[in-house]
């Protein structure tokens, strides 16, 4: 967050992945987002979903270029890992995006400054995010799923 001055929600996420050097590409074919390293430059192919699940899916795969996974092995996709080592790599991008999004700091500091009442819309709007990554985030942050509607 620092490193790109990044003070308040909602992030840029296709900003920054053009900061970090990197090409987005929507798409709408039956394949899971992802993104590679070709010639020096970063492609995300990210697939077309509902506007939050983009976000996700871009601070994802960018996680996935923080973290020096593409360079280690080539290609990253969203989906089904096949090694343990993929496994740990997806909950790490996971983690970035998640961080990214919505750093606990931000979350924190909504929650103390937002009444409760339809609060996972609240935190959609706030974060740009979608329905179910805002209540897993609250869920987190033990927010009781009765408080979250």
């Amino acid at each position: 967050m620092q490193e790109f001055s990044i003070t308040e929600p909602p992030v840029d996420v296709e900003k920054l992945a053009k900061q970090c050097g990197a090409w987005l590409m929507y798409h709408q074919y039956a394949l899971p987002s992802y993104v590679v390293l070709c010639k020096g430059y970063y492609m995300m192919f990210i697939h077309l979903s509902n506007y939050g699940r983009n976000r996700w899916s871009i601070a994802h795969e960018l996680g996935h270029i923080k973290l020096g996974h593409i360079e280690r092995v080539g290609t990253l996709c969203e989906g089904s890992p096949e090694t343990k080592q993929d496994f740990i790599m997806e909950k790490e991008a996971d983690l970035f995006a998640r961080n990214l999004l919505m750093p606990s700091m931000w979350v924190k500091r909504f929650i103390s400054e937002t009444p409760r009442e339809n609060i996972v819309g609240k935190m959609m709007k706030e974060f740009e995010v979608s329905r179910q990554t805002a209540k897993i985030r609250l869920s987190e942050v033990g927010i009781p799923a009765d408080c979250s509607r």
